[in-house]
């Protein structure tokens, strides 16, 4: 999970905007943030493999043959008018 350190003016303007919500929604968000204290985060300095961040490409061809499928199903659907 990201870490993200807030500054006064910044937590001013979200209570500003939290003030408004009715006394059931303001308890609800006070035990959601309660609770995200109770579980364990991660330290932000884990280093973690760029596979983990997003999904990798697997295939078994190699560069060659992945850009010449790619190139080879190309479809071109302009129409292009030639001046004379």
């Amino acid at each position: 999970m990201a870490h993200i350190a807030l500054n006064n003016k910044l937590l001013e303007r979200y209570f500003r905007f939290l003030k408004s919500y009715d006394k059931k929604t303001k308890k609800a968000i006070i035990s959601m943030l309660s609770e995200s204290l109770n579980t364990e985060s991660e330290a932000p300095d884990d280093k973690k493999p760029l596979s983990d961040l997003f999904g990798a490409w697997k295939d078994k061809r190699d560069s060659d043959d992945i850009i010449e499928d790619i190139i080879s199903s190309r479809v071109e659907n302009r129409k292009i008018e030639e001046f004379e």
